[in-house]
Order: C-alpha cells, then sequence, then structure tokens
C-alpha cells in the first residue's frame, strides 16, 4: 500500500495510528533532498506552467466573447499554493523533498488481509489521506520498503520541510537513567520520568510554583529516593520549620535498621529467607517502640530547636 493523495493538512497522529495497529507490518518512508537552486527551478517552472494556463484560458473566453476577467477557481488556488511555497521557501528557508510512503502489511489468510488492509484504508479517510494498494506490484513495493536501498515503485510527492515533519515516527523523547530518581509522568506517552541529576553537566536544580502546588511535597518525595536509594547526605536549610518532621524522622531512625538486625541475631552476610513468628514480633517491637519515642519526644524537641535556633537556619544530615 501507498500513500496516493495527501490533504492540505495532516496530524503527526497520523503515522502513530497506522503503526500502532497489533499487525505485522513495514512502514517505509523515503526521502529524497531537492537541491536548493533546483527547487527554485522547479518552482518557477510550476509557476509559469499556471500562469500560461490562466492566459489560455482567458484567451478561450475571449474568443467566445465572454470578457470576464475573473479566472477559475482552481487556477486561483494552484497560483496561490505555489506562491505560498516560493515565499516558504525563499522567507523561512524551507526544503523541498520527494516523499514516498509505503506500507507493508502480513497477514496469515486473506481475509485477514482484506481487514486490515480496509483497517488502514479508514484510518487514511479520517485523516483525508487516500492510501491506495499496489496491484500486481507487490515484490516491487516489498524490495522498495525494505532497507537495501532500492526504489522499484514510482510514488514519490514533493513537500517541504514543514509538511515532511509529520512523518517523524518519534514524537516524544523517554527519560530512563540507571540509577535515576522519579520526577513524573511524560504527559505525552504517559511513562515515568526515572532521571539521574549525577550524570548532567551541571545537576543543580530549583523548583519553582505558586503556594500550594507542591513544592514542598515533591522535594520530600526526592529526600526519600535519596535516603532509601542512595548513600548520599541530605542537608535542609529551613528558616520556616517546614520539614521539621522529617528531619526528626531522620533522627530516630536513622539505625533503626541495625538495632533490627542486631536484636534478630542476623549477620551482614546472612541470606536466609525465612522469618519466624519470634522475629516478627521482636521486629515489631523495635517499630513501635521507635514510633512511640519519636512522638513521645517530638514536642519536647520542637520547643527546645525553636529555643536555640529561633534566629537561625536550622541544617540536619
Amino acid at each position: 500500500m501507498f500513500i496516493k493523495k495527501y490533504p492540505s493538512s495532516l496530524s503527526d497522529r497520523f503515522l502513530n495510528e497506522v503503526t500502532s495497529l497489533p499487525v505485522h507490518s513495514i512502514t517505509s518512508i523515503d526521502v529524497v533532498p531537492i537541491p536548493k537552486d533546483m527547487t527554485t527551478k522547479v518552482l518557477q517552472k510550476k509557476y509559469l506552467g499556471i500562469e500560461a494556463d490562466i492566459i489560455k484560458q482567458q484567451r478561450v473566453r475571449n474568443r467566445n466573447n465572454d470578457f470576464s476577467t475573473e479566472i477559475s477557481y482552481a487556477k486561483r488556488t494552484e497560483k496561490k499554493e505555489i506562491e505560498s511555497i516560493m515565499d516558504d521557501v525563499r522567507e523561512n528557508d524551507q526544503c523541498l523533498f520527494y516523499v514516498a510512503v509505503t506500507i507493508i502489511i502480513v497477514a496469515e489468510s486473506m481475509e485477514e488481509l482484506n481487514s486490515i488492509t480496509e483497517t488502514v484504508e479508514t484510518i487514511g479517510k479520517r485523516n483525508l489521506v487516500v492510501i491506495d494498494t499496489h496491484y500486481l506490484k507487490q515484490r516491487e513495493a516489498l524490495n522498495t520498503a525494505l532497507p537495501i536501498g532500492v526504489r522499484q515503485v514510482h510514488t514519490m510527492r514533493t513537500m517541504l520541510t514543514q509538511s515532511l515533519a509529520v512523518f517523524l515516527p518519534f514524537n516524544v523523547q523517554e527519560i530512563s537513567d540507571d540509577g535515576g530518581f522519579y520526577y513524573g509522568i511524560n504527559q505525552i506517552s504517559k511513562n515515568v520520568n526515572i532521571a539521574n541529576r549525577k550524570k548532567l553537566l551541571n545537576g543543580n536544580g530549583f523548583v519553582f510554583g505558586v503556594p500550594g502546588s507542591g513544592k514542598s511535597f515533591f522535594f520530600k518525595q526526592e529526600m526519600g529516593q535519596v535516603f532509601l536509594n542512595s548513600n548520599d547526605d541530605v542537608i535542609i536549610i529551613d528558616p520556616m520549620n517546614e520539614y521539621l518532621d522529617t528531619a526528626l524522622y531522620k533522627l530516630y531512625n536513622t539505625n533503626i535498621h541495625e538495632k533490627i538486625a542486631e536484636g534478630l541475631g542476623y549477620a551482614e552476610d546472612d541470606t536466609s529467607e525465612f522469618v519466624t513468628g519470634a522475629d516478627v514480633e521482636t521486629f515489631e517491637s523495635y517499630v513501635t517502640d521507635d514510633v512511640m519515642s519519636y512522638n513521645d519526644n517530638k514536642k519536647q524537641v520542637e520547643k527546645e530547636v525553636s529555643g536555640r535556633y529561633a534566629d537561625t537556619w536550622m541544617i540536619y544530615g
């Protein structure tokens, strides 16, 4: 199959719809750039051809005693389009390309092939694209679609740079770094963003937002990931005491893992996969004692910290 006719405007979702079908298919985009000087010559030749057609049309009308100065709508549209293309090439540095889109569909039966073909044609009609079939040229079309550098079917048409951009198959960039942290959802692909700022040339960052937009929650979320997944130190400079709970929780729970391991009698190289009921009770006792200690001493520590550092910044590590 190939794209026979294109609309005046096409969404970049069209190719994504075609390639996302759950079928075995090959989509080939053949692009041949046209040199700048040849582009100008081709456009000028096309423009002169349209002007000649307009003059011929006027002569025919004059011969029939129709002295109207209006030209036909089709010729007016062609002239306006070619003038717009020439302006883009001259002013916006657009380039001209020969483009051909070939779609190969593989099916196990003729019924399945016809069904898939109808689906692809329906997608094309929904986007005002005419998709036709290579009758009696299946082998040549397959050779053209394969990455072997041959062109055995001639279905190319001219496109400008801006029009060709809609056929880029990748319209989103994913972020997935090794050892990275969670930084939200990609709004286009709906996949998570996992980034490692240590791999950047400058890993500094700022978080801006209106009040109530979640800046503090974002910071606490990233600090939690640092605590759990790295050995980095976290320093909080907090003159407004917004992160006091975070600092106190870290203060009271720094050695909880060491306490639990010591209480359960595990060695550092112990790889046991079995936990007894006594182990669970011991673990619960340590967690309960830790939470009770945190709650009982929180207010007292807040008073001491507030009194001691009322006029200074608090730093917790």
